[in-house]
């Protein structure tokens, strides 16, 4: 098994081997509300896993996304329910898994556990309309470790 289609990833048999055991099972076992917000597993909710209505065991409330790193025009499963997004800046993905997860903070009495997945980490390297032209002519920086290729000691 592992985080790939032709691994398993998101199929039954990765609910049934891998799912029951995972974080928020024994959050929620240790008494705590849970909520996951954005990203899951690259093929959550496409054809060959088990659909936007499954929502993994352990999550009080769960805002997953259909496939993998969108910032507009995605799909989100929301408790299981498939909710759609256009191109509008208020479908902002990262901004509505922040909205998502403040009015959880915001609800919630009782202990609490709340995972954020954004795709920020993926291409496309989208920016929230605010700050498309903020780091425009920027560059990272650029230590030693910086786009090294292959089997030199880095990953």
């Amino acid at each position: 098994l592992n985080n790939s289609l032709q691994g398993s990833c998101a199929s039954p048999q990765w609910s049934t081997e891998m799912e029951p055991d995972a974080l928020a099972v024994h959050m929620q076992k240790a008494g705590y509300r849970t909520m996951y917000a954005g990203k899951y597993l690259n093929n959550y909710g496409l054809s060959g896993s088990l659909g936007l209505k499954y929502v993994p065991p352990g999550w009080s409330e769960w805002c997953g996304l259909q496939g993998n790193s969108r910032y507009y025009n995605y799909t989100l499963s929301v408790n299981g329910r498939e909710e759609r997004h256009g191109c509008n800046a208020s479908d902002y993905l990262t901004d509505v898994l922040a909205e998502r997860a403040v009015a959880f903070v915001q609800r919630t009495s009782s202990p609490l556990f709340l995972w954020i997945g954004t795709p920020a980490a993926h291409a496309s390297f989208t920016p929230a309309p605010p700050f498309v032209d903020t780091a425009r002519g920027e560059l990272a920086p650029r230590t030693p470790n910086w786009n090294v290729v292959g089997n030199r000691g880095h990953h």
